[in-house]
């Protein structure tokens, strides 16, 4: 009868671990949700930027060479 004890011991020492562990984890999760949310959009806009950046560039970089090429054309006649 001296180790029945243990049977109820280990266990409620167990839950404990869990609850303190759990209770550790769910306080903060929310805010880590929302914040890698956060960071996952930022980096989709900059993503957005930069290709719109890099389209507008080569945009430009098109018409000059149209324009150039027409020069070179209108210089040849």
């Amino acid at each position: 009868m001296k180790k029945n004890y243990v049977y109820f011991i280990a266990p409620l020492v167990g839950v404990a671990v869990f609850f303190a562990i759990y209770w550790n984890y769910s306080a903060g999760y929310e805010a880590r949700l929302a914040e890698s949310k956060k960071a996952e959009q930022a980096q989709i806009a900059a993503k957005v930027a930069q290709d719109e950046a890099d389209r507008f560039k080569a945009a430009t970089d098109a018409k000059k060479a149209q324009d150039d090429r027409k020069e070179q054309k209108r210089l040849k006649e």
